[in-house]
């Protein structure tokens, strides 16, 4: 293909795509978002009840079955990043409410 028809397309191609230059906002809604998580009452009972559930799991489960290392390892993993974003979104709840 020649150079000219490869630019001519690639010209057509954004115009047909209509890519926006302009900047989103996306840092704005993000905050927003995380802050209403946080407000909302079933997120709050969501992050209790999933907690329980990882607290269940590494006592032991239903069975009370011992559990491989690995296993462990992947219940803690996922019960630190369950707090570690509820407690994101109640901080970025409670800079939104000092502003």
């Amino acid at each position: 293909m020649n150079t000219i028809l490869k630019g001519f397309l690639i010209k057509l191609l954004f115009r047909l795509i209509d890519v926006s230059t302009e900047p989103l906002d996306t840092d704005k809604n993000i905050k927003r978002w995380l802050a209403g998580n946080w407000q909302d009452k079933g997120f709050q009972e969501y992050i209790k009840r999933r907690d329980r559930r990882f607290l269940i799991e590494l006592a032991g489960g239903m069975g009370m079955v011992e559990k491989k290392h690995d296993d462990y390892v992947r219940i803690i993993g996922q019960r630190w990043e369950l707090l570690r974003f509820a407690d994101y979104c109640k901080r970025t709840f409670e800079d939104t409410q000092k502003k």
